[in-house]
């Protein structure tokens, strides 16, 4: 049985007999919407009782944070086919300028303005044209939308949030600018559901370690729930917190700096959709 996943009971964690399948490699496995999966030879983590934490990620798990993100971007995309430069090259030294402003500003949302700034100063004097107040003055219209529109809420959201309180409790670890996560949260409008919120700079195993720390609980307690296997996923189970993994909102277009390889192995529960974490969710405590 080569390459097939393990399944094992969430309450008891005895490994479930798949012997009696005909031809079990054959199986798509991906198949059902949620499902956990112990790859064969993995080292990985377990659920082996129900969760007592939950800690939620927040942009584009709960939130529709990269719709306002991508919107802006094809709208300063659009402006500058308009000005008479070609597309790929726009997106090109876009994509370029926005990974180098990653590392030197982290994830605040200033950077999309800055790296549209950029883009348009790099392309112009490569050009031989020079700067237009006008121009600028419309990228800095564009680029504020990242600024001051604050993301929809996803779908089943806020009815998941109210499931989960009444049953765990619930922490929310975001990365980002304080002032910008905090009106982020006040728009969801569920503040009350967690006992623990933290803003982080960057997202990394040593910040999910202290907020369980803060709540008292140990990694085996509780479960990461969040849409980047870099960052909500593989820094929670380096820590031994097992993870769902929910589906990107965005099947077109993903983060380069979100994407992540060498996940094969490890423990996951996957999710489609806010409504199978409640199903996972559920599977562990019935």
């Amino acid at each position: 049985m080569a390459n097939v996943p393990r399944f094992y009971n969430s309450r008891t964690a005895a490994e479930i007999d798949l012997s009696g399948l005909r031809n079990p490699q054959c199986y798509n496995w991906d198949a059902p919407r949620y499902a956990v999966l112990f790859l064969c030879g993995s080292g990985g983590v377990a659920v082996r009782a129900p969760p007592k934490l939950i800690i939620f990620d927040l942009d584009d798990t709960l939130i529709d944070t990269s719709r306002v993100f991508f919107d802006a971007r094809e709208s300063f995309v659009r402006f500058m086919i308009r000005r008479g430069f070609r597309e790929d090259r726009v997106r090109r030294y876009f994509d370029h300028a926005e990974e180098r402003n990653l590392k030197r500003f982290g994830y605040i949302s200033e950077r999309n303005l800055i790296t549209m700034r950029e883009t348009y100063e790099a392309l112009t004097e490569a050009g031989g044209e020079t700067f237009s107040h006008k121009d600028l003055q419309t990228i800095a219209s564009i680029g504020s939308e990242c600024l001051y529109v604050l993301p929809k809420p996803l779908p089943y959201a806020r009815r998941l949030l109210s499931w989960c309180s009444s049953r765990f409790e619930l922490a929310l670890l975001t990365r980002g600018s304080e002032a910008l996560q905090n009106a982020k949260i006040e728009n969801l409008g569920m503040r009350d559901c967690f006992e623990l919120i933290e803003v982080v700079e960057r997202k990394t195993p040593e910040a999910f370690r202290k907020a369980i720390d803060a709540l008292g609980h140990s990694p085996e307690q509780c479960i990461s729930v969040g849409d980047s296997m870099r960052f909500d996923v593989l820094c929670a189970i380096e820590v031994g917190i097992p993870a769902i993994h929910v589906t990107y909102p965005h099947s077109d277009i993903q983060w380069n700096h979100d994407k992540a390889t060498g996940v094969k192995g490890k423990a996951i529960y996957r999710a489609a959709t806010l409504p199978d974490v409640r199903a996972v969710l559920e599977s562990l405590i019935t």
